[in-house]
């Protein structure tokens, strides 16, 4: 499964972007069942 997130999120930059998409990845239970096969890409 490949998931594509883009955000714009005025007043972030890129890193904290990256630090929150990643965090928000590793709690979420939807993911945490899917996580083998799952690739995350994220545009900025």
């Amino acid at each position: 499964m490949h998931l594509h997130l883009r955000g714009e999120v005025p007043g972030i930059d890129n890193t904290t972007f990256h630090q929150i998409v990643l965090e928000a990845d590793r709690g979420c239970p939807v993911s945490n069942l899917l996580r083998d096969g799952l690739e995350i890409e994220i545009t900025i």
